[in-house]
């Protein structure tokens, strides 16, 4: 047992040794948070270092990618949305007209029957319809002049604060970056039993 015992160590001292450089390859991710000196060299976290330059990337990538001003004048064109903003309309419409003409002498109140209510809530809400291309155009327009998805993506990342910005990255990556750890122990104990096994038979 004792002669066999270097044939278990060294593999499991390689998976140890594999499974902490992992590990500390992901804190160094995060850590130091604050530059520091060692050995004359300056250290800091790959994230907390570059942290303006992400937060530039990933706004761009953010806008690029996953939304844009012509995301939201899309969504606005949208028939099923379009159709849905008609019923409100002519609903807020007829109410309207129905508590103007409620509130009118008793002659307005006897010419004008709910039919014409419903026929003028109509017509209005057409007309507002057709109006809709260009008043969503120009809004998209003014939204895109006023509102910039980029800035505003990476002043909130900026914003983060660090320990919050590496807890949500850890929340979100966790059984990759577990796995990545595991992975680490695995192969370190694979190369140090090739290596075991190599010396024993040499």
């Amino acid at each position: 047992m004792p002669a066999a015992w270097p044939l278990v160590a060294k593999p499991l001292v390689g998976a140890a040794i594999g499974w902490f450089t992992n590990w500390l390859a992901i804190r160094m991710l995060f850590r130091p948070r604050q530059a520091r000196r060692l050995l004359g060299l300056t250290v800091q976290g790959v994230i907390p270092r570059r942290r303006n330059e992400i937060a530039e990337r990933l706004a761009q990538a953010f806008e690029r990618e996953l939304f844009s001003h012509q995301d939201v004048q899309g969504a606005l064109q949208d028939p099923a949305y379009q159709e849905a903003l008609r019923t409100h309309i002519e609903e807020h419409v007829r109410r309207y007209l129905t508590g103007k003409v409620a509130g009118s002498p008793l002659l307005v109140r006897a010419l004008v029957s709910d039919g014409m209510v419903g026929r003028l809530a109509a017509g209005i809400t057409e007309e507002a319809m057709s109006q809709l291309p260009s008043i969503v155009g120009k809004a998209a327009e003014e939204l895109e002049a006023r509102f910039d998805i980029r800035a505003v993506v990476r002043s909130k990342i900026e914003a983060l604060d660090q320990e919050r910005l590496e807890a949500l990255v850890l929340e979100l990556s966790h059984r990759e970056l577990r796995f990545i750890e595991i992975l680490g122990g695995v192969v370190g104990f694979i190369v140090a039993g090739i290596f075991t096994a190599v010396e024993a038979i040499l």
